[in-house]
Order: structure tokens, then sequence, then C-alpha cells
């Protein structure tokens, strides 16, 4: 996983949600079902951040609930 791919999904949650502990909470702990139940990093590591970024920009257009 690259660190751009994760500095883009970090960038993205916080402009979401300014609680610095809450977004690496939901990062790392927190299962998405829209990304198979995996979390947000689980999916970057797989290679798929780019699915992360998706989600995350349709939160942030008011697409999908948060």
């Amino acid at each position: 996983m690259g660190k751009r791919i994760m500095r883009r999904i970090a960038d993205l949650a916080y402009g979401i949600e300014p609680d610095r502990q809450a977004v690496w909470d939901w990062l790392l702990l927190t299962p998405i079902k829209e990304l198979g139940g995996r979390t947000a990093v689980e999916v970057a590591l797989a290679g798929d951040g780019e699915q992360v970024i998706s989600l995350l920009e349709a939160v942030a257009a008011g697409e999908r609930n948060r």
C-alpha cells in the first residue's frame, strides 16, 4: 500500500470527520459493509484503496450516509 493512497484516504476522511481519533478508529477498526465487512485499511492493504476513496467521495458528496 502506498503512502499516497493512505494520505488521500485520510485527507478525505478528515474532511468528513474532524475528530482525528474517530477517523483512525474508523480506518482501523470499523468493518464496512460496502467493502465486504473489511476495514478501510484492510481494503487499502489489499491494493483496493480506490474503493475506499470512492466510498469517502460518495459520503462527502452526500450520496451516502456516514
